[in-house]
């Protein structure tokens, strides 16, 4: 049942906004340019990544959710987030932990945002785009770092 509500949550939100839109007179977007569409995509991905998995946000998915000790294969200890409670609660921390289910609201969230203020949510998806092609370029140099030094000498 809580799945439902936040289903319909999320339909409501979407109903609310393009009411919202038509009531202010805002104009509509005829084509979104490629560079928004990059900025929104690498912003999208650079912030589900800080809600989902960054100890910076855990303040954020605290009430939903809570740290476990499980055994690793080699008997080490680590700390695992899950989901807490039951109910509307538990639904929530598996919306925080799960990426695909978070970077649907987030996208979401920066598209209203990108639609209603073009110009503040340009700025906010530069910034988070600017993390996410930092993100990417540490991730593509520690693969080459990998790589070269699996070659043999």
């Amino acid at each position: 049942m809580p799945y439902t509500f936040f289903f319909l949550f999320y339909l409501s939100m979407w109903a609310l906004f393009l009411l919202s839109m038509r009531w202010f007179g805002f104009t509509w977007p005829q084509q979104v340019p490629g560079i928004d569409l990059l900025l929104l995509s690498l912003a999208t991905f650079r912030l589900t990544e800080v809600v989902t998995e960054e100890k910076v946000a855990r303040c954020l998915r605290a009430p939903f959710c809570e740290l476990r000790k499980v055994e690793g294969p080699d008997g080490s200890f680590m700390e695992e987030e899950v989901p807490a409670g039951r109910g509307a609660r538990r639904v929530v921390g598996e919306l925080l932990l799960c990426p695909w289910c978070s970077g649907v609201w987030i996208a979401t969230l920066l598209t209203f945002l990108w639609v209603a203020m073009p110009a503040v949510a340009r700025l906010l998806m530069v910034a988070f785009a600017a993390a996410a092609g930092g993100l990417l370029f540490q991730v593509f140099i520690k693969l080459m770092d990998r790589t070269r030094k699996a070659l043999p000498d």
